[in-house]
């Protein structure tokens, strides 16, 4: 154990973080990413959860297959749209939902 913790020690130490390339990747799927904020989003609004899955899941394969981007698609599919303002699907498309608890854990494992 000791060893290991040492390895990733350098490994954390040296790693080099590509914000753009990183964000790349994020959205490289088209924002099929946030899918299941969606699907929460849906829930939240009386959708039993295989009911917001089956409504979400087409329309991510949608965009898939067709490159084509899931938040407008989403906002093209009456289902989504009669239950969601448009503001409340754009919230779903949001990374900061994902940071937002990042420096309370990094105040607690002690990173600055």
């Amino acid at each position: 154990l000791d060893y290991m913790l040492n390895r990733f020690r350098g490994i954390l130490e040296n790693l080099v973080v590509f914000k753009d390339v990183m964000m790349e990747n994020i959205y490289r799927t088209r924002k099929v990413i946030f899918a299941q904020r969606v699907m929460n989003a849906l829930i939240e609004k009386g959708f039993s959860r295989e009911q917001a899955y089956d409504t979400v899941q087409p329309v991510a394969m949608r965009a898939m297959s067709e490159r084509a981007d899931y938040q407008e698609l989403l906002a093209e599919t009456p289902a989504v749209m009669d239950v969601l303002t448009r503001e409340e699907l754009d919230a779903c498309f949001t990374l900061e939902y994902y940071l937002k608890n990042v420096d309370f854990i990094f105040d607690r494992v002690g990173i600055e």
